[in-house]
């Protein structure tokens, strides 16, 4: 039925078309001027044909009258006019072939007007690159949304089979569509202007506003009926938040600015009212913000449809990767896996996907494959990488054993198709427990920057809000973002006072809050997702237990406190570069720093150069000795109580 309704909506168009029925009536008084002036038709003919070829570059002036008349009248008739003042031969020419000639060739033009009005895609229709090609979209080409497109159809042709429903007294107009953004809403509704064969006009808010008082009303005014002057028509009105925003209390507006967007909403909703009943006429919109728009706005009676376009599913996505490759030079032999490894991806991120594997294939002018499907999914993730300084291995001193068990860990994400031959599970996360000072972030630094992933480290001071919930919304931003820009990791530092436990404890309703939805988000993460959790802490017992149980960070690695031969190790890396005394030998380092940490180590180097420089000054050939290691240990190591009792009490005596 629709396919009828399209032939019988362009031949009503082509009959409305105001092009033509000027261009008839003109042409008549075209002739009637021929007829009184009695020019040659040689005249006449050379004139047309001339009138013809400029007007054919210039036919975007026949939307004009009094530009119209001129091409048609005036001009040629004033051309005509002093051709006969001065042509002294009058010929042999009858009135009849002048009239013959100037209609032969005036219906010649209103065909050729005809023809390529029929088979022109129209001026504002929306095509996509397809293949090489210019096409317009329908709903073929839309994955997945079976349902959608159904209750959309159904709209639609009530609005072009306007005498069906008129006689049960139905009038439905009004679809908007709603849902996160890079979902497909725009794309739905180019397709459906395709699919139906409607004239498709899309309006952006910002396009619409303007400074002075009512011009934006009067805007809403001018879309709307141009829009009308050209049904079949779907009017668009992408992101129309941006226009039809609740309404404000103008009570207290020095500027008046509320109360202009007040009445822009009012005016919008008033054309509504007055276009939506107009056969052929269909208004669509989207929003990412649905609970911002005014609820007059969208209303039953306004916006009849109202469709949640959500982010597709394994079934929805695969159908979406069919429709994309079909239109591109492909030889894919399974989707399942790639509609499997993409949970959470957008359409707009599918074709993403399928395009940078298009473009993968043209350098080698073949088809896309499967591998090169699989080539652009894993150059998509894991650039995202806010404040992370790039960590190697010979930035790192730890135990082999700790070693080996990271660099397995990162193998495993750095290949998940191994591990999944192997049905191997990767943890949700793993928790980095031990004293301070041991290097736990510098590791969390090490595994996101040899896996080659995002990292988004999160601090208690990073969440912390002012607000009321301000915290909650913080961490599901996150979580987003970690799952958008896959795949990533996950970085809760000191994760004690993040998620602390309950237990004899008094909390206040924010850590509450943020302990249950960190436990909702860890949850809901599957290995799909591709996030990984790394957490540190240096108080295991003050952690939330439900947070450590399995499935969420389930495995702890110990990173306790260097031995001396890695304490040897750290003194050689701190040290590079800086002359000892025989005497000060790493060896003896190593043994004088017993139960220092990585960070203490670091420090007593940092302190010792100093030392030594107060020393020797800016001399050349400086050598750090024993003494400057000594007084190092003395202000970087903390005393125990009983020494800080006996230092308090020697210098009240003193």
């Amino acid at each position: 039925m629709s396919s009828h309704l399209a032939h019988y909506s362009t031949f009503s168009k082509l009959l409305r078309s105001r092009q033509v029925v000027s261009g008839l009536l003109l042409m008549t008084a075209g002739i009637i001027s021929l007829l009184w002036l009695r020019v040659d038709a040689s005249v006449a003919v050379v004139c047309l044909v001339a009138l013809m070829a400029w007007q054919s570059g210039r036919s975007s002036l026949l939307t004009k009258s009094g530009q119209l008349v001129l091409l048609w009248i005036a001009y040629p008739v004033a051309i005509l006019w002093l051709l006969k003042m001065l042509n002294a031969s009058g010929g042999g020419r009858t009135e009849q072939s002048v009239v013959i000639a100037y209609s032969v060739l005036g219906l010649a033009f209103l065909t050729t007007i005809i023809l390529r009005r029929r088979n022109a895609v129209p001026r504002n229709r929306v095509a996509m690159q397809n293949g090489g090609s210019n096409v317009t979209p329908k709903f073929s080409d839309v994955g997945g949304l079976g349902e959608t497109k159904a209750e959309i159809a159904r709209l639609v042709e009530s609005r072009l089979d306007v005498k069906r429903y008129r006689k049960y007294g139905v009038v439905q107009n009004g679809i908007l569509l709603h849902g996160p953004r890079g979902s497909g809403k725009t794309f739905l509704a180019q397709s459906t202007a395709g699919q139906f064969g409607l004239h498709y006009e899309c309006v952006s808010p910002t396009a619409l506003k303007d400074m002075w008082v009512g011009a934006t009303e009067g805007n809403i005014r001018r879309i709307f009926e141009e829009a009308a002057a050209k049904c079949p028509v779907l009017l668009f009105l992408d992101e129309i938040d941006g226009l039809g925003a609740a309404r404000q209390a103008a009570s207290s507006d020095p500027g008046g600015g509320r109360k202009a967007s007040n009445d822009a909403v009012v005016q919008l909703m008033q054309c509504i009212d007055q276009y939506r009943t107009l056969p052929g006429f269909v208004l669509m919109a989207a929003t990412n913000l649905l609970d911002s728009l005014d609820p007059a706005l969208i209303r039953e009676g306004r916006f009849d449809l109202r469709i949640r376009v959500d982010l597709p599913d394994e079934v929805a996505r695969r159908e979406i990767l069919k429709a994309l490759l079909s239109a591109k030079p492909s030889r894919v032999s399974d989707l399942d896996w790639l509609a499997a490894r993409t949970p959470g991806f957008s359409a707009a991120k599918l074709r993403a996907v399928v395009d940078r594997a298009a473009v993968i294939a043209a350098e080698t002018r073949r088809r896309i494959e499967d591998h090169d499907l699989k080539a652009a999914l894993d150059a998509m993730g894991g650039k995202d990488r806010p404040l992370l300084e790039p960590v190697d291995w010979r930035d790192v001193v730890i135990d082999l054993v700790t070693e080996k068990e990271i660099r397995e860990l990162i193998a495993l994400l750095n290949d998940p198709n191994s591990a999944e031959q192997w049905k191997i599970h990767l943890p949700t996360g793993v928790l980095l427990v031990g004293p301070s000072g041991t290097g736990k972030s510098l590791l969390a630094r090490l595994i996101a920057t040899q896996s080659r992933r995002s990292f988004y480290p999160i601090t208690a001071s990073d969440l912390l809000g002012s607000q009321i919930g301000e915290s909650v919304k913080k961490l599901t931003a996150v979580f987003e973002r970690a799952k958008e820009n896959r795949p990533s990791i996950i970085f809760f530092d000191e994760m004690d006072g993040l998620l602390p436990r309950r237990d004899g404890a008094l909390l206040n309703q924010h850590d509450v809050q943020l302990v249950e939805q960190c436990l909702t988000e860890i949850s809901h993460l599957s290995p799909q997702n591709q996030v990984f959790l790394i957490g540190t802490t240096n108080h295991l017992d003050r952690i939330d237990p439900r947070v450590l149980r399995g499935g969420r960070f389930s495995e702890k690695i110990q990173i306790g406190l260097p031995s001396s031969a890695l304490r040897r190790r750290l003194f050689s890396k701190f040290l590079e570069g800086v002359s000892l005394s025989p005497e000060s030998s790493l060896s003896w380092l190593a043994a004088q720093s017993e139960s220092l940490s990585h960070a203490d180590v670091q420090a007593v180097c940092e302190a010792a150069k100093r030392f030594g420089y107060s020393r020797v000054g800016t001399g050349q050939g400086a050598v750090l000795i024993q003494q400057d290691f000594k007084r190092a240990l003395e202000r970087v190591c903390v005393p125990d109580s009983s020494h800080l009792h006996e230092s308090a009490a020697r210098a009240g005596r003193e």
